[in-house]
């Protein structure tokens, strides 16, 4: 299985959370997803994969 990681301060409004929000869900069922955030008090955006 592959692994990525997506490095974004939040998901929490804003153009990159948006954009990650939309990279991941679309990403391929085949891969263990990683989300690095700064500040991971509010998600606003839907994800997949664990979030740090």
């Amino acid at each position: 299985m592959r692994r990525i990681a997506f490095i974004v301060s939040s998901l929490d409004t804003g153009g990159a959370q948006r954009a990650v929000s939309n990279i991941v869900t679309n990403w391929p069922d085949n891969w263990e997803i990683d989300i690095i955030l700064n500040n991971a008090t509010i998600i606003k955006y839907p994800y997949k994969g664990e979030y740090y």
